[in-house]
C-alpha cells in the first residue's frame, strides 16, 4: 500500500522539477531528499508528452500536411512540451556546462564562467546542437512510429544522475549535488535499480542489438562526465542538468541504429 508520506514526496518532486503539480505544504518543499524519484518524473513526464504528442500525430494524419512535416510538427512539440514543463531547468545544465568547457579553462575559472548566468556563444552552441539533435531524433522515431522510444526517453534520461553520482564527490559549491551523491551512496536500492534499467529498459523496449549500443554509448557518456567533474574538483548541479539531456539526446540517437 502506497504511504500519504511517499505520495507527498512524490508530489513535491513533481512540484520542483515540473510544473505539474503545486507542493502539498511549499514550506516543506526540500527537493533534496525527493533526487531519488527524478526516474519516476521523467516516467510520468513521458506519458504526458508522448501521449499529447500522439494526439497531435493523429490530427495532422488525418490532414494534407506531408508526413516529413507532420513528423516535425510532432517533434517540436514534443520537445516544446518537455522543455515548457520542466521549466528548461536542466537545458541550463548544457548551457553552462558548454560555456565553461568552451572557454578552456580547468580551474578557478570554470567554476566561475559555469556559475555566470550570462548565455556565452559555446553555450548557445550546446544548445543549438542539443535541440536540433533531439528533434531530428525525435522526427525520425515518430515517421517510424517507435512510440515507445519517445515515451521512455525522459525516464531514461532522469536516470542519469544516478549513475553520475555514484563514487563521484560533489563540488563544495554544490548543495544539489552534495545531496544526490550522499543519497545515491546511501540508498543502495535506487543505485542498484538505476543500474537495473540501464541494461533492461532498452531489453523491455525491444532494441536487440540496438540496446547493447545504447548501454555503451550511455556508459561512454557517463564515465567522460565524471573524468570531466573529476578534473575540475567535483560534481554540481549543473553537470546534472547536462547529463540528462545529453543522455536523453543519446538514448534517442542511438536507438534509431537498427
Amino acid at each position: 500500500m502506497i504511504s500519504k508520506s511517499w505520495l507527498f514526496n512524490l508530489q513535491d518532486a513533481l512540484a520542483f522539477f515540473t510544473r505539474l503539480v503545486k507542493p502539498h505544504d511549499p514550506k516543506s518543499l526540500d527537493f533534496f531528499t525527493k533526487l531519488s524519484l527524478l526516474p519516476l518524473v521523467g516516467l510520468i513526464l513521458g506519458l504526458i508528452i508522448a501521449g499529447a504528442t500522439y494526439i497531435l500525430h493523429i490530427i495532422l494524419a488525418n490532414s494534407s500536411i506531408h508526413p516529413l512535416v507532420s513528423s516535425f510538427l510532432c517533434a517540436w512539440l514534443w520537445l516544446a512540451l518537455e522543455i515548457y514543463l520542466t521549466r528548461a531547468l536542466h537545458w541550463d545544465g548544457v548551457a553552462d556546462l558548454g560555456d565553461a568547457l568552451g572557454s578552456g579553462h580547468l580551474g578557478p575559472k570554470f567554476w566561475e564562467i559555469l556559475h555566470d548566468s550570462r548565455l556565452g556563444s559555446f553555450g548557445a552552441i550546446a544548445l543549438s546542437l542539443t535541440l536540433l539533435g533531439q528533434l531530428l531524433a525525435i522526427a525520425a522515431h515518430i515517421s517510424h512510429n517507435n512510440w515507445h522510444i519517445i515515451f521512455a526517453a525522459p525516464l531514461w534520461a532522469r536516470l542519469a544522475p544516478l549513475w553520475l553520482a555514484k563514487n563521484l564527490a560533489p563540488h563544495p559549491s554544490s548543495k544539489l549535488a552534495t545531496s544526490l551523491v550522499s543519497q545515491v551512496n546511501k540508498d543502495k536500492r535506487t543505485y542498484f535499480l538505476a543500474k537495473i534499467l540501464l541494461v533492461a529498459l532498452p531489453i523491455l523496449l525491444g532494441l536487440n542489438f540496438t540496446a547493447i549500443l545504447i548501454i555503451i554509448a550511455q556508459l561512454f557518456l557517463i564515465k567522460k562526465l565524471q573524468a570531466l567533474a573529476k578534473l575540475v574538483g567535483g560534481l554540481s548541479g549543473d553537470f546534472l542538468g547536462a547529463s540528462i539531456e545529453l543522455s536523453q539526446l543519446t538514448f534517442l540517437f542511438v536507438s534509431l541504429i537498427t
